[in-house]
């Protein structure tokens, strides 16, 4: 006949207080296994942002004009030039994601006839060259400003008032609207 062991509230305390040490080591492994494997487990590299963004184009193009008059398609925003300056900018190492091709945009411009209807560009980076959210949330930001850097630059590289006295004395009159093109 099977004997039955009652087992009383105070008998498992008096066992667990006995056996604390060897109790509260295993919960220390347990909780620095669960955190390791959140830190270390969890993949960022899969993870990707993908962000979308759309232009005014007063052009009815799918270029844009900058200041200057010259135009350029948006995936010049990727470069490596200006994806670096902008890396040093908010101290992210972007090499790695330059030699990887971690980075792409696309464009889906609609056309109606000669005109755009709608243009909207993607930019999709990986998450894992990010510290956190916010940093990766300014790198998007500042590729998507690249229209209005490039026209800075173009605009303090360009001496605007030589071109306008050259202008006043050009002698044809292509001449003068190329100079203030």
């Amino acid at each position: 006949m099977e004997e039955e062991r009652e087992v009383s509230i105070g008998k498992l305390f008096q066992v667990m207080f006995h056996k604390k040490v060897t109790l509260l080591a295993i919960t220390l492994g347990v909780g620095l296994a669960g955190t390791i494997g959140i830190n270390y487990g969890y993949n960022k590299v899969k993870g990707k942002y993908v962000v979308e963004y759309t232009y005014n184009n007063n052009n009815n193009n799918n270029n844009f004009h900058y200041v200057d008059g010259s135009s350029e398609k948006f995936e010049a925003a990727i470069a490596e030039d200006y994806v670096k300056e902008v890396g040093e900018k908010l101290k992210v190492d972007v090499t790695k994601m330059l030699d990887k091709e971690h980075i792409d945009m696309t464009s889906n411009i609609v056309m109606d006839g000669d005109k755009v209807k709608s243009s909207k560009y993607i930019l999709t980076f990986r998450a894992n060259y990010f510290k956190d959210k916010k940093t990766a949330e300014k790198f998007a930001n500042e590729i998507a400003r690249y229209p209005l850097y490039k026209n800075s630059k173009i605009q303090e590289e360009s001496n605007y008032k030589v071109y306008i006295n050259n202008a006043k004395d050009s002698v044809f009159y292509e001449n003068e609207l190329a100079l203030l093109r």
